[in-house]
């Protein structure tokens, strides 16, 4: 592999701004790139929405990158869970068919304009890349960070078959962890690969200190990351121990956080809750933590799971998909239940220092050796070259 011997022109589509995992590993994987002579062009949505898009684009601006706004929409059907959905169902149709139509001509538009080497779809819930790309013979990447109906409980459009046939012609796949890759009948194919997100650099990974007395639980809001198995396990642990507290961090529905404050009232440990929101250092918590929670049912990739690994904090995840893969491979606690959440907050909290350390630090030394950023640029520098050379290969 030359190393900067050319510059590759890589067009990246992105479906939101939001700080949320998808978006910081996309951040932490550009911004390696750019040292090995890429240059990122990126295509995202032409609007934004809370404090967390505006941390996005002063990190684009910060690292001096080119941005087009356009239609991304989210390939899949409309969504019908209540009633007024349902109603809707025809013109959200409709609008999704229109989305489609002006989001591929504006894109269309863009490759003309830039004239990209690679075109880089972040997500696999974006297919008009994909389109594009095809039309113009340009070698395309898809990026499938999501199992899309086993997390999300989305509906591919136009199908879940008719999207693993245009992943299996004429594409190179990026899968975030191997269950994805089999989950999407990609495990046989050469052109498909999976390389971990890119978590911390290397320089991240510091000696584990001494823990404080509490838990923490670090991502969006929202009914599949499985808060409410978390608020009532840890609503059980509290009853023996009153001294440790469950700090929840993150953004996410506001209907579903005031359910969540509600049932901590309900069970008697909403005073040792603390909901701690959107923060730029959530490094510091996890890594003072004494375990981070991560209850997500189906976990694309497990982007906190990763990261409390390296920062030398003993993650205890759900042993579902992304989560579980990680563990088996890093080590760390795993549950399926509530009771056995509980199980695994009082086999941590029973650990003396010493024992804790050392554990920690086989499992960091595992994260760091698979989940570094530095290593991630090195595999998708890899395959851009080697796409650029041969876009056959």
């Amino acid at each position: 592999m030359e190393n900067k011997k050319k510059e590759i022109k890589v067009l990246y589509i992105i479906h939101g701004c939001q700080m949320g995992g998808a978006t910081i590993s996309f951040l932490n994987m550009i911004t390696e790139l750019v040292k090995y002579g890429i240059k990122p062009i990126i295509v995202g949505p032409n609007t934004y929405k809370g404090n967390t898009g505006k941390e996005f684009f002063k990190r684009i601006e910060q690292l001096n990158i080119e941005y087009h706004g356009i239609f991304i929409p989210m390939q899949i059907w409309p969504i019908t869970l209540n009633w007024e959905q349902r109603i809707l169902w025809p013109i959200n149709f409709l609008k999704l068919v229109i989305k489609i139509l002006i989001g591929t001509k504006q894109l269309e538009y863009t490759i003309k304009t830039t004239n990209p080497d690679i075109v880089h779809t972040n997500t696999g819930v974006v297919s008009i890349g994909n389109t594009v790309a095809k039309k113009y013979n340009i070698p395309h990447v898809w990026h499938l960070r999501e199992y899309q109906d086993k997390d999300f409980n989305w509906k591919i459009f136009p199908s879940k078959k008719i999207f693993i046939k245009k992943l299996q012609t004429d594409n190179y796949v990026i899968t975030i962890t191997k269950d994805i890759l089999r989950y999407f009948h990609l495990d046989k194919n050469s052109n498909c690969k999976c390389i971990y997100n890119g978590i911390l650099s290397t320089d991240d990974a510091k000696e584990p200190i001494s823990k404080e007395k509490y838990f923490a639980c670090a991502s969006q809001i929202q009914e599949n990351k499985g808060h409410e198995d978390v608020i009532r396990a840890f609503a059980e642990f509290y009853k023996t121990h009153k001294d440790y507290r469950l700090k929840i961090l993150g953004f996410g529905d506001k209907h579903f956080i005031y359910k969540m404050k509600k049932l901590s009232l309900q069970l008697n440990c909403s005073e040792a809750i603390d909901w701690l929101g959107y923060k730029n250092n959530v490094k510091d918590y996890i890594r003072k933590a004494r375990a981070l929670i991560v209850a997500s049912w189906f976990e694309g990739f497990g982007r906190m799971t990763a990261e409390a690994c390296m920062l030398g904090c003993i993650p205890i995840g759900r042993n579902t998909a992304g989560t579980k893969e990680i563990i088996d491979y890093t080590g760390g606690l795993r549950f399926s239940t509530v009771g056995e959440l509980i199980s695994r907050m009082n086999e941590v909290v029973e650990m003396q220092e010493r024992e804790y350390n050392n554990i920690a630090k086989c499992i960091q030394q595992r994260a760091v050796n698979a989940f570094s950023i530095e290593q991630n640029a090195i595999e998708i520098y890899k395959l851009y070259y080697n796409i650029y050379k041969n876009p056959s290969f």
